[in-house]
Parts: C-alpha cells; sequence; structure tokens
C-alpha cells in the first residue's frame, strides 16, 4: 500500500462522532478547535465507505474517497481485503480506517453529510457576497446555442449600480464582495463596472473580481492595467468553439476584424502577460467534438508553458434548437471528455490538484448560496446566472428586497441519483439549474474521474 493524499481528519470525526442533537455553532466550534476524538480500537466491524472509487492501475487500484479527499495505492491483494472488510494485517486495518477506506459497521456517512451541509450552510456562507453582475445584456457575438436569444438587449443604468452599492452596504457583516461580470458581453459596457468599483473603492469596501466574456474586447494592454488594478480582476473565463474558421463562423460576431479567432488567442495572451489567469472553456457538442481535439492539441503547443491559462470542457446545454447536437448518454460524454482532458493534462493545460478540495462541498452553485445573487442590467434578481434576462425566473428587486423570498428559493435540488452518487461530496447535486429543467447536472469530474484520477497517480509516482 501506498499513501498518496491523507484523509481530512476533521471530516473523519464529524462522521464518527456526529449526533443530530449537535447544532451547527458546536459542529464549527469542534472543527475551528479540532476537538473531536475518535478511537476505533473499539470497533468490532467496519464498512466500506460509500464514497470510495477504485480504479484498476497497473495490476493494482487507485482508491479516492469523495468525501475524506483520501486516495491510496494497494495491491490486489489489500484491494480484496478491504472489500471483504476484514484483515489480519494490523498496519492495513489502521491504514483503511484512518485512510477513511472503512467506517464503523451502521454509520450512515451519507445522511451525516447532508445533515452537516444543512446545518453549516448558513453560518458559513455569510462572511463573504458573490453578486453576479450583467452590466448590459448586448453582445458582439451571435452565438447559435446562447439561451438569452431574444431577450431584449438592454444597459445598466448608474441609478441601478448606486442601488447595487446601496445593497453592499446593507451587509455590515460581509468581509469580502465577490463580482463576476457577465452578459450578454460584459466589456460592452466596461464604464458600469468601472463606475462601481470606483464607489466602493471611494466607500474602503474590498472587492475581488473576475469575468466571463468572449475575450474580443479585451484587446488593449491599457485597458488590461487598469481592469487589473481598478476592478481587481483576477481571472477571466472564454469560451473556445474550435479553430479558426469554425471559431469564427460560430461566434459570427458583429462587424468583426479578419480573423477573430487569431484576435482572442492574443487577448488571452495579453492578459496572461498582467497575471490574470484565463480559464478558456471549451463548449463542446456532436459537430465540433473532433476539432475540440485538434484545438487542445494546438492551445498546448501555445500555452504549454504559460501557467496562467488552463482550459477544460464543457458541454453545451440543450435546448430545443440544438438537440441533434448533443451528447446525450452518459457513455458518450464520459468518452468524449476523457479524450479531451487527457489531452490537457499531459499539456499541462488542466492541474490535476485540482481533483482534491480542503473539504466537502456545503454549496452547488450559486443558485444555493446564501449569500450570492445574479443582478439583471434593470436591477431584477434571479437565482442563476443561466436565467439572466428571463422575466418568469425573477425572484426580486435590487431596490427592495425581500431577503425571505429570496432565501426560500436557494434550497437545494437532489435527485435520487445524486444521493447515491460517489460524486456527491464533490458537486452537492451539480448544476442546480439543470436540475429545475430535469437537464444533466453533473460536472467534469462526473464523466473525467479515471483520467483525472489516474493522471494524478502518475503525477504522484514522478516526484
Amino acid at each position: 500500500m501506498k499513501k498518496l493524499h491523507d484523509a481530512n481528519n476533521n471530516v473523519l470525526q464529524i462522521i464518527h462522532c456526529y449526533s443530530e442533537d449537535l447544532n451547527a455553532e458546536q459542529i464549527i466550534n469542534m472543527i475551528k478547535k479540532h476537538a473531536f476524538v475518535y478511537k476505533h480500537a473499539h470497533w468490532s466491524q467496519y464498512q466500506t465507505s460509500a464514497f470510495n472509487i477504485c480504479i484498476s492501475y497497473h495490476h493494482q487500484w487507485i482508491i479516492y474517497n469523495t468525501l475524506f479527499q483520501s486516495m491510496s495505492l494497494l495491491e490486489h491483494a489489500e484491494y480484496l481485503e478491504m472489500l471483504q472488510e476484514e484483515t489480519r494485517n494490523e498496519n492495513l486495518k489502521n491504514h483503511f480506517i484512518k485512510q477513511g477506506f472503512w467506517i464503523e459497521k451502521g454509520i450512515d456517512e451519507k445522511k451525516i453529510y447532508l445533515d452537516v451541509v444543512h446545518k453549516i450552510r448558513p453560518y458559513i456562507l455569510t462572511k463573504s457576497l458573490g453578486l453576479t453582475i450583467l452590466p448590459t445584456l448586448k453582445c458582439n457575438a451571435r452565438c447559435f446555442y446562447c439561451f438569452e436569444q431574444g431577450i431584449q438587449q438592454i444597459s445598466m443604468t448608474k441609478q441601478t449600480a448606486q442601488n447595487i452599492i446601496h445593497f453592499i452596504e446593507t451587509k455590515p457583516d460581509i468581509e469580502k464582495v465577490q463580482f463576476t461580470w457577465f452578459g450578454g458581453e460584459p466589456m460592452m459596457n466596461a464604464e458600469l463596472i468601472e463606475y462601481i468599483c470606483n464607489w466602493l473603492f471611494i466607500k474602503n469596501i474590498p472587492l475581488t473580481s473576475q469575468m466571463i466574456t468572449n475575450g474580443y474586447l479585451l484587446d488593449n494592454p491599457e485597458k488590461i492595467k487598469n481592469a487589473k488594478k481598478y476592478w481587481h480582476l483576477k481571472s477571466v473565463q472564454i469560451t473556445l468553439d474550435g479553430l479558426y474558421e469554425t471559431y469564427n463562423q460560430r461566434k459570427n460576431y458583429m462587424n468583426p476584424c479578419i480573423n477573430p479567432f487569431e484576435k482572442v488567442i492574443h487577448n488571452i495572451l495579453l492578459l496572461s502577460h498582467q497575471h490574470i489567469h484565463v480559464t478558456i472553456r471549451l463548449n463542446i457538442d456532436k459537430d465540433n467534438f473532433e476539432e475540440i481535439i485538434d484545438l487542445c492539441q494546438w492551445l498546448v503547443s501555445v500555452f504549454k508553458d504559460n501557467k496562467y491559462v488552463h482550459a477544460y470542457g464543457e458541454f453545451i446545454r440543450d435546448n430545443p434548437k440544438i438537440n441533434s447536437r448533443i451528447f446525450v448518454t452518459f457513455e458518450e460524454r464520459q468518452y468524449v471528455m476523457q479524450k479531451i482532458m487527457s489531452i490537457l493534462i499531459k499539456g499541462n493545460l488542466f492541474q490535476v490538484e485540482e481533483l482534491f478540495q480542503e473539504y466537502p462541498r456545503i454549496t452547488a452553485c450559486m443558485n444555493d448560496h446564501l449569500q450570492a445573487y445574479v443582478i439583471n442590467p434593470d436591477g431584477t434578481i434571479c437565482q442563476c446566472e443561466n436565467e439572466s434576462g428571463s422575466e418568469e425566473c425573477i425572484i426580486g428587486e435590487i431596490n427592495h428586497i425581500d431577503e425571505n423570498t429570496i432565501q426560500s428559493s436557494k434550497h437545494l435540488n437532489l435527485s435520487k441519483q445524486c444521493e447515491s452518487c460517489q460524486f456527491l461530496p464533490m458537486c452537492l447535486g451539480g448544476c442546480q439549474f439543470s436540475h429545475r429543467l430535469d437537464l444533466e447536472p453533473c460536472f467534469l469530474i462526473r464523466y473525467a474521474a479515471d483520467t483525472l484520477i489516474r493522471a494524478y497517480v502518475r503525477k504522484q509516482e514522478v516526484l
């Protein structure tokens, strides 16, 4: 046996010492003080954890526990003993227990995990305020899959921006504000972003920001420097749909330059030169899958040694206009994603260390985050950025917020499939918007787990 990643001892202790009469404050204090003490000497029987993922690897077995964030490499005989929940080897038994591969017989770790999540979420999620702001619904591109098609292209006014600033001031317990600038194309109303950030500077309110953009308008080094300095822009997500001709055709920019693809790639380099992290999202469907593979290899040749540029794959979301282009089955998605991610990992454009989290998730996404708000250009609030501009999804207004209504909408949706999934602690149900539409909610890890885990083990063997 070889330990590759230690279990989170705090989580182990919570699972084994939990009782239903513990309240949120007691749980949090115990974590902070490391006050839990559990001894397994008195255990008479064991059971394998429901969160063990087992992957064969060169006549050995990788065991990765998604709840305790532990990983080990076992010989085949050791693996069989783990499954049989019995061994005479004390060292092996202690290893299984300390890594969380074995837990005490009768413990329902899934129930405990979800109980703890529901108890501590209101306490943990109140110190940071996450605001996804749409400065405008206007866009300089015409992507065929855009969910905002047909929505009126309005822009935010300074009065609405002032309402947002006032809203932030009503939350004195917030320690930081995290902005996500979305759209439309947020850079088509950069003046509004600057206006909000300048006011927060005047009022001495700390902030950081990130942006979801097509990257076309981030074409000036001075503009990027100012965004980093005054907007506190830390990271940018830019979508690519293919190489040159395919990208240009799919983006269908208004009044484009000769080659928009080359321009956006150049802009990514400009951002990285200012030490702004760029995440390239590769939008995948049946029509462009093969070219995305070529794009991955091309990106590796351009950005391999650039520590500020990373990439990952994502499937375009189902909608009636593009049904024929969607990868439907899990097997299709798994095959596609593993092929793409293996190229990105080998090319150092995806860091497998991201596999590990300090703690299991207590929120799935902004949708169920108690201090996350999506603010449309007209000041209306919705649950998710994918619902932006949709009148039927409005849950409030920034200048007249009914917190009870908003908080009541932030419940966690978990299907029975999610509740029984080994990846639950890593996604907590995944995309909540997809749950509401009865679409596939899974994140990347669900499809590329084998590729990511094997890559992590290979990297550890080299170190």
